[in-house]
């Protein structure tokens, strides 16, 4: 039966949503937690964009995961004899989607998610209405907004506002599982690992892929500096004070796409044998339509090149924005809540002030910086989070008992 009344509703339910949840739940037990996903299960779309892209393992080492123990993983990994993979113990996807299933299922999270869209959410005395498009509501002590709202990055010359050329994609329209590509060939601009992953999927089914990339690919072991997940770092970021300072800070930090040193070897892999041809540091400048193909002509030093490709797939990116959310922008109107470049403006505990409501995720970049919408920032938020719900007295006594690094919020 579903709730009319609960003490913390979390929107999303994704890994951020599980992380937040599995904190919550270590520290306060009582209190009773609900989750709100269109998939109506824990990491469904988690699930669906790594099986789509054909993803074989994590980028975030074994730490890094929803379960407030660090050495979560480890164990369970461990216990079904799985070897690790590489010197960080990448998770491997499958592994990992049962590891969070188990998460969820021992502590009693497993059944907490309701189907459903959020349409509204606004105040109701102290506390909040969180009314779904269905038209069901229900009234929550606090409200989290764990999902991942996010606008696609487009490209101007790629913008079709006919929609009549449905072989120009974005990478969040495509499902390597049922592309059927065998024999043409996929123009994949992009140059991180999106792209590396679009690219490889194309070739493994018999494509040709031409790979585009506006500048020099760059391997990267993370997407983060690992010093964003520490002192090193954040000390700095902390003292920052505008927020467009931090913003610049935080866009700085990511510094666009990279691909791990494996998927780079293996793309240089594939360029030698053919299949792949890569054109660094280059611009799509026009795009002609010729029948069925596409022309691209592309800019480098101000030299021109053109290619001709059957689809073209944009490994361009999203961004994350709290206007890819309506809600959430008629809560920012309502209540005239700060924000910077559609970046919601947070305190310590990750409060949005105006509206009461908590935000987690890359949304939450501008308080916990560059890693926040990583597995990292999961269980930071999830700290932060916990430690406003229950009260400082009660955190204190948390703090006290355990001997876990994820409790320092």
């Amino acid at each position: 039966m579903v709730p009319s009344r609960v003490d913390v509703c979390l929107i999303g339910a994704g890994p951020q949503a599980l992380a937040i949840a599995m904190c919550l739940r270590s520290v306060a037990p009582e209190r009773h937690i609900h989750a709100i996903d269109p998939s109506g299960a824990w990491m469904h779309s988690w699930e669906h964009n790594f099986a789509a892209f054909d993803i074989p393992h994590l980028r975030s080492p074994g730490v890094h995961h929803p379960h407030p123990d660090a050495s979560a993983w480890s164990r369970f990994r461990q216990a079904r004899t799985f070897p690790p993979l590489g010197q960080y113990d990448f998770p491997a996807t499958g592994a990992f989607s049962a590891f969070c299933s188990e998460c969820a299922r021992e502590v009693g999270l497993d059944r907490i998610v309701e189907a459903g869209v959020v349409g509204h959410v606004a105040r109701a005395g102290t506390r909040f209405s969180v009314e779904l498009a269905s038209g069901r509501s229900l009234v929550a002590d606090h409200v989290v907004v764990a999902a991942n709202p996010r606008r696609r990055r487009m490209p101007a010359v790629f913008v079709d506002p006919s929609g009549q050329f449905d072989s120009i994609r974005h990478s969040s329209d495509i499902d390597l599982r049922v592309a059927e590509v065998a024999g043409r060939t996929i123009g994949v601009v992009g140059g991180g690992l999106t792209a590396y992953n679009l690219a490889a999927g194309a070739v493994a089914r018999g494509a040709r892929v031409v790979l585009i990339s506006r500048r020099e690919l760059r391997a990267r072991q993370f997407d983060a500096d690992p010093g964003w997940l520490g002192p090193k770092c954040l000390a700095a970021f902390a003292e920052i004070e505008d927020p467009r300072e931090r913003r610049a800070t935080v866009l700085a930090a990511r510094d666009g796409g990279s691909m791990t040193p494996a998927a780079l070897a293996r793309i240089r892999e594939l360029a030698r044998e053919g299949s792949v041809s890569v054109f660094e540091g280059c611009r799509v400048i026009a795009i002609e339509h010729r029948g069925a193909r596409h022309v691209l002509t592309l800019e480098r030093d101000g030299a021109a090149v053109s290619v001709s490709v059957d689809e073209v797939w944009l490994a361009t990116g999203s961004e994350p924005t709290i206007d890819a959310a309506g809600f959430l922008g008629a809560m920012q109107a309502d209540a005239d809540a700060p924000v910077e470049d559609g970046l919601p403006i947070l305190d310590h505990e990750l409060r949005w002030p105006g509206t009461g409501i908590h935000v987690a995720g890359a949304l939450a970049m501008l308080e916990l910086g560059p890693a926040a919408g990583n597995l990292w920032g999961a269980r930071r938020a999830g700290a932060r989070i916990a430690r406003a719900v229950v009260g400082e007295e009660r955190w204190s006594e948390v703090e006290l008992r355990s001997t876990l690094g994820w409790v320092r919020a």
